[in-house]
């Protein structure tokens, strides 16, 4: 199967819950299924939106959430990427 891309603008549009919602059900069609969210901002060490999608999927955390593999570019202050990375002294996105 190919990548599905999820997108919309704005906060609070619904893309974690459709994400996490869509794996579930691509799941519950025999599909070995993993979600990817590219960055966050807002929270330390794991993504909360990776988070959801695992709870809305009925799995644990997987080992590539933990290894920051599903979502390599996370960033403490609720900001822009660009904008929060900046804020921590990181020019590039670069997983710390």
């Amino acid at each position: 199967m190919k990548p599905i891309f999820i997108t919309a603008i704005d906060t609070d549009a619904g893309k974690t819950y459709a994400t996490g919602l869509f794996a579930r059900f691509l799941q519950q069609k025999g599909y070995n299924t993993i979600s990817q969210k590219l960055s966050q901002t807002g929270c330390e060490e794991v993504s909360e939106d990776i988070e959801v999608h695992r709870k809305l999927m009925g799995i644990p955390m997987q080992e590539v959430d933990t290894a920051g593999l599903t979502c390599p570019y996370i960033f403490p202050y609720p900001a822009s990427p660009h904008l929060s990375a900046a804020m921590v002294g990181q020019r590039e996105l670069i997983r710390k």
